[in-house]
């Protein structure tokens, strides 16, 4: 009750207050520069808010707990963090609110990295069309990555009709028996990665004349990944031209081109060359995501003579303590 309490206070006003106040237009995730209209208080839709219980809901230990499960990992960090609010009646005054029932993945805005899932180059050859591009994705054969976890809070029931979230079916194949809509009562969490398909639907005004859908939405990604989400002085999100489910901006491409090896590290958390992540499908990704990449550096760092990944795995210090163990029980015989 208290965070929903302060939502309504702090970040977007209740149904009855928007309808009090003649059904102002809004947008689902920017809100309003003031309310009520006219009075100069700014709302604010981001972490951090002012009230510790709304907070916590970012700040659970219960989900940060099955955050860990999830990635694998215990050092995680928070990335963005808002809420957002649908009400009922406001499509038919200014139409939808954006990309409902358009099911996509958010890695395009969540991550610097290439517009691909597969993190090894075997799986690179087994997921050969498996990318992001301004056309889509290709879903087939795409498997869950957890290396960032979306969390959204429901603050209120969501009916039908409410314009609930709607998930991708496992194994669907068909975009009519697609979507399993979020009908769920307030206080329910949900876990999904930035790979999962997801989309947004209409209000439905016949089965639910009044009413809002107000979330809280966070991601959590591991501590050690500063090129997926937000960290201190980058937001990918926010930072680019948001415009739905869009590719990392133009700004973005031009610093990463002008950057040396170092800077990109110290400005958006990539790894120095010599580190696992500089795959040759990596890499090649890079260079498609952002042309004029220079790859060299992490190249050269991978073996003077440019070895193969398997060839270096070979040369892995993991691989030579192996060789001095058989060298050992020889020399033992």
């Amino acid at each position: 009750m208290g965070a929903r309490r302060a939502f309504h206070e702090e970040v977007a006003p209740t149904y009855e207050e928007w309808a009090a106040a003649g059904r102002p237009e809004h947008t689902e995730h920017t809100g309003w520069t003031e309310w009520p209209p006219g009075s100069g208080e700014k709302r604010v839709r981001g972490f951090p808010w002012l009230s510790p219980d709304l907070n916590r809901l970012c700040l659970e230990p219960t989900l940060l707990e099955a955050a860990e499960r999830l990635a694998g990992v215990r050092d995680l960090r928070l990335c963005g963090a808002g809420g957002s609010i649908k009400y009922a009646g406001h499509e038919e005054l200014y139409g939808a609110y954006g990309s409902e029932d358009h099911f996509h993945p958010d890695q395009g805005n969540q991550t610097l990295g290439p517009g691909r899932y597969p993190a090894s180059d075997a799986d690179a050859e087994r997921f050969p069309a498996v990318e992001y591009s301004t056309g889509g994705w290709s879903h087939h054969g795409l498997a869950e990555n957890w290396q960032q976890v979306a969390v959204w809070v429901f603050l209120n029931d969501v009916a039908p009709g409410m314009a609930p979230l709607q998930f991708w079916r496992n194994g669907s194949t068909d975009i009519e028996d697609a979507g399993v809509p979020a009908i769920v009562p307030a206080g329910t969490v949900a876990f999904f990665s930035m790979f999962s398909r997801h989309a947004a639907s209409h209000w439905d005004t016949a089965l639910a004349p009044t009413g809002q859908r107000a979330v809280v939405s966070f991601s959590i990604a591991r501590a050690d990944q500063l090129w997926h989400g937000s960290h201190p002085g980058s937001s990918i999100m926010q930072s680019q031209q948001y415009d739905g489910h869009v590719e990392a901006s133009a700004r973005f491409t031009s610093l990463i081109v002008s950057c040396t090896p170092r800077q990109l590290r110290f400005a958006l958390g990539f790894p120095m060359p010599g580190d696992q992540l500089w795959t040759d499908s990596f890499l090649a990704g890079m260079e498609k995501r952002h042309p004029g990449f220079d790859r060299r550096p992490y190249d050269e760092a991978r073996g003077e003579e440019l070895l193969g990944d398997e060839e270096l795995e070979l040369a892995s210090a993991a691989a030579l303590r192996a060789e001095v163990r058989r060298l050992r029980g020889i020399a033992a015989l």
